[in-house]
C-alpha cells in the first residue's frame, strides 16, 4: 500500500482542495482513504488575509503585532475603534489593509485611465 505524506504547507498557501471524484480514482482501498484523511487533517493552518471591517462601526481592522501580541491565527477580531468582536470566517484569518492578488476579471479597484 503507498503511504500518502502532503507536502508541508508555507504561510502562502491558503487552502488545499481536491476533487472527490479525483480522490476517489485515485485511492483503491478505505485505509488509503483514511491516510489521506489523517494527513489533511495534521495541516497547520495559516490564517486567510482579508480585508476586514468591523460589523458595528464599518471602520476598516487591521491585525499588526504589538509589544504585548504577537498576532497569532485567530478567528475572532476585536475593533480597536468600538470593541466589538466578530469572527469573519470559521478558518483563522488576518486583517490587511489590502489584497496583494488580483484575478484577470477582477474589476475593483476601478482602474484609472
Amino acid at each position: 500500500m503507498q503511504e500518502y505524506k502532503l507536502p508541508d504547507p508555507t504561510p502562502g498557501d491558503v487552502m488545499l482542495v481536491v476533487s472527490i471524484s479525483q480522490l476517489v480514482h485515485m485511492l483503491t482501498s478505505t485505509s488509503e482513504l483514511t491516510q489521506v484523511i489523517r494527513a489533511v487533517e495534521n495541516l497547520p493552518l495559516f490564517p486567510i488575509a482579508m480585508v476586514l471591517h468591523c460589523p458595528q462601526c464599518h471602520k476598516q481592522h487591521i491585525d499588526s503585532p504589538t509589544a504585548t501580541w504577537k498576532n497569532p491565527p485567530h478567528r475572532s477580531h476585536l475593533c480597536a475603534h468600538c470593541g466589538c468582536v466578530w469572527r469573519p470566517a470559521d478558518v483563522p484569518t488576518t486583517g490587511v489593509e489590502a489584497v496583494t492578488s488580483r484575478g484577470r476579471k477582477d474589476t475593483w479597484p476601478l482602474k484609472s485611465s
